[in-house]
């Protein structure tokens, strides 16, 4: 690819669905031997002739990882959800293709592929739409985003669209989803609908909400159920349903 391409792995929303669970931010989640942030780093250093710079944005020094750059945003995260995608503001790309990384997910060698090598020059995100046929989970998530310059003017404005809708209590909160709506035409408090704008991905890649979508991801991972997902306490489970009931209301 000649272009100039900034890969940023954005850390610096609230986590409150994984509450610190086993003591730690959801982005140093160890798998197999590996934090969830080391994974994404390094995944996207393979790709050093086709990305110049790479980002985690982070809200303190703990987000320091080998082979990127610690950006520590001027933006706290709120309740409304974006300011994780507003809060790198000041590291999108204007000289050529910005991608953002979420840093809860755990990517697959052939999504990360997927992404870097995407060629369209669009803005689009790589997500999966629904219920995953592979890791268990039960919802479409989104793993990451992918623009240029000439998206960043209507990307800014559907963020703070969101925000807008948020701060008029249409929305419990903002999210990617949100997002996704407004890029494509709709108001972030239409339902989801796909449409174009969006590369659909379905392996092992996965986002981690909450504890429970990390025990079944590792259930289905190893192959095992409730030998796993039994070690999830009764409490989380119930605490989780009901987070979640209150988030789909609303569209996540």
């Amino acid at each position: 690819m000649n272009q100039i391409t900034h890969a940023i792995i954005i850390c610096a929303g609230k986590g409150l669905g994984w509450n610190n669970h086993l003591g730690i931010q959801k982005h140093f989640i160890k798998i197999e031997d590996e934090k969830l942030i080391d994974r994404t780093v390094r995944l996207i250093n393979k790709y050093k002739n086709e990305v110049d710079k790479v980002f985690v944005v982070g809200l303190n020094n703990n987000y320091k990882i080998e082979g990127s750059t610690l950006f520590i945003p001027k933006i706290n995260p709120v309740e409304n959800g974006v300011d994780k995608y507003l809060n790198s503001k000041e590291l999108w790309n204007k000289q050529g293709r910005t991608l953002i990384f979420l840093g809860d997910v755990w990517f697959s060698e052939e999504t990360m592929k997927q992404i870097i090598q995407y060629d369209k020059k669009e803005w689009v995100i790589f997500a999966r739409k629904g219920k995953s046929k592979v890791n268990g989970c039960m919802h479409g998530e989104i793993f990451a985003q992918s623009f240029y310059p000439k998206d960043i003017p209507e990307h800014e404005k559907n963020l703070l669209k969101i925000v807008e809708a948020y701060q008029q209590k249409l929305i419990s909160k903002g999210s990617g989803w949100h997002h996704y709506r407004c890029m494509i035409g709709l108001e972030p408090t239409d339902k989801q609908i796909f449409k174009d704008k969006l590369f659909n991905i379905d392996n092992f890649t996965d986002d981690f909400d909450y504890p429970l979508d990390y025990y079944t991801w590792l259930a289905h991972r190893n192959k095992k159920n409730w030998f796993i997902i039994q070690k999830f306490s009764i409490l989380h489970v119930l605490h989780f349903i009901k987070k979640k009931l209150n988030y789909r209301k609303y569209g996540n």
